[in-house]
This record gives C-alpha cells, structure tokens and sequence, in this order.
C-alpha cells in the first residue's frame, strides 16, 4: 500500500494537484485512524515520509497546516 500511495502523489506532475493528492491520503489516513485501522495509518506515514515525497518542499508548503500537522 506504501508504494501505491506514493506512487499516487508522484504522478501528478504540477505542485498544486501533488498537495492536493497528499491532502487527500491525510484524511484516508485519519479516516483509517477513526476506523482503528492502524496498519493503514502507518503504511500512508511511511510513504508520506520517503524521501522522494520528503524532499518536495514547495509541495509540502502548499499542503494545508491544519490537514498535515496531525498525523506527520
């Protein structure tokens, strides 16, 4: 699942549709929170933290604060 969703996110080729794409996987990731799923959780935090999505700063500066910020 960790290589799906990075794949996912790396698809996209313009920053704002990129942001868009890990906003998203935030709130499937807090959804399988909610749903005790915590397996789920981990594999979209460990995409989420490779190091090709890690490196995306002006990505990562487009993503909302308030969406990011609880579970990374």
């Amino acid at each position: 699942m960790s290589n799906l969703v990075a794949s996912q996110i790396m698809a996209h080729t313009d920053v704002a549709s990129r942001a868009g794409s890990i906003e998203k996987w935030l709130a499937v990731a807090d959804i399988c929170r909610c749903l005790n799923n915590y397996n789920g959780v981990l594999e979209i935090t460990s995409a989420l933290n490779r190091s090709a999505l890690y490196r995306l700063k002006k990505t990562w500066a487009k993503v909302c604060k308030q969406v990011g910020n609880p579970l990374l």
